[in-house]
């Protein structure tokens, strides 16, 4: 599932820069889906230009021909260890999303966010978010709580439960509220590549701005770190 920026989901990074590219069978953000099921190429970039400060840069085009861009985003974070075990990060993002409906006509969204969250080890996260859609006066605001653990030493189970509000995107849809989303997986590492397959869960409220298509049932990623 798509993060809502790159550099607030981050790992902790080992070294100055690091990066990810992946194939995804479709794009997704919070239950969201942003384009059809016709697979995704993402790609992202961390920096860390100081002790516990962070920048990130991120994209993704649509697997189709021609490729076409879906998401961009820019993020900056800072660290702050509370005890061995516990941090807490604070971050700023701006991204753009370029939703796909019918007949080949997509729109471009703007949005603006900040987020907190509470990180134990790599294991654990609660983050909570507030966001803004360029031109919209509306905050809407997420609660997510991810887990990830270790089965063995290559497999390991991940799980993640939000509730967001519901943005308004400018298609006559002036809905008002929250919806729940949610996932469930498995994912297969060995040295930089990795293997995901999550189901995905959204609630019957959430948006489909533009009658954008719903997200899939089920989400697979093949990523490779450097």
């Amino acid at each position: 599932m798509l993060a809502a920026a790159a550099c607030m989901a981050a790992p902790a990074l080992a070294a100055d820069l690091a990066g990810t590219v992946a194939l995804s069978s479709q794009l997704i953000d919070r239950g969201v889906a942003i384009a059809p099921r016709s697979g995704a190429i993402q790609g992202a970039l961390y920096w860390a230009p100081a002790r516990d400060w962070s920048l990130s840069a991120s994209a993704a085009l649509d697997a189709g021909s021609p490729p076409r861009l879906l998401q961009s985003s820019f993020a900056v974070a800072r660290d702050w260890t509370l005890a061995d075990d516990w941090r807490l990060r604070a971050g700023l993002a701006r991204s753009r999303y370029y939703y796909t409906g019918g007949r080949d006509r997509w729109w471009r969204v703007e949005r603006n966010e900040v987020q907190a969250s509470l990180l134990y080890r790599d294991l654990l996260s609660l983050s909570l978010s507030a966001a803004r859609l360029h031109g919209s006066e509306r905050t809407t605001l997420a609660l997510d709580l991810t887990l990830q653990r270790p089965l063995t030493q290559r497999i390991a189970v991940s799980a993640g439960l939000g509730v967001a509000g519901i943005a308004r995107y400018r298609d006559g849809n002036d809905r008002e509220g929250y919806y729940r989303y949610g996932h469930l997986g498995l994912s297969w590492s060995r040295g930089d590549w990795r293997v995901d397959l999550q189901r995905i869960h959204a609630g019957a409220g959430a948006p489909r701005p533009w009658n954008a298509p719903q997200a899939s049932p089920w989400l697979a990623t093949l990523a490779l770190s450097f």
